[in-house]
């Protein structure tokens, strides 16, 4: 059966900040007009509760209430609506979940539960780009205080694990 994208219901799942908020934008200007944000803030939100592209929202104070709601009251056996995050403790929440999930939504995975949280580990992203072929920049890990004489600059840094 093919759907029209206005059939399903669109969730972000995500911290009140500018990734959210970005993915709200991308979704709303693309015409994706029902998306509902639930809110993983500890005060009051003032970007995805006032972003234009959002229909609703719910505000919980952790991941786990933020899971159990989308279980509680979202999920719908009848259309696998879609799901987005904005954080890596979010995908993290709902990687150990996938089991109970994926029944329910359609959202970035590895098909597996428990499968994806070791692709946020740098260094495997940076070994599976180099097996791939893809052209990788010199890279060093050092520990944090240390600034080693050896490293040409400029440089981006990151955290080694998310």
């Amino acid at each position: 059966m093919i759907r029209k994208l206005n059939q399903y219901k669109y969730f972000i799942f995500g911290v009140d900040h500018t990734n959210s908020l970005g993915l709200a934008r991308s979704l709303g200007e693309a015409g994706i007009r029902d998306i509902h944000a639930i809110i993983l803030s500890t005060h009051v939100p003032v970007l995805l509760n006032n972003c234009k592209y959002v229909s609703q929202y719910d505000i919980v104070s952790t991941p786990e209430e933020g899971l159990k709601l989308l279980i509680k009251r979202y999920s719908d056996k009848t259309i696998k609506h879609f799901l987005f995050t904005s954080s890596d403790d979010i995908q993290a929440i709902l990687d150990d979940n996938y089991n109970s999930l994926s029944i329910y939504y359609n959202w970035g995975n590895c098909g597996q539960q428990g499968s994806l949280q070791r692709w946020f580990i740098k260094e495997n992203q940076y070994l599976l780009a180099k097996e791939c072929g893809f052209t990788i920049p010199l890279t060093y890990e050092v520990n944090k205080g240390e600034i080693p004489q050896y490293i040409k600059y400029p440089v981006i840094t990151k955290a080694v694990d998310s």
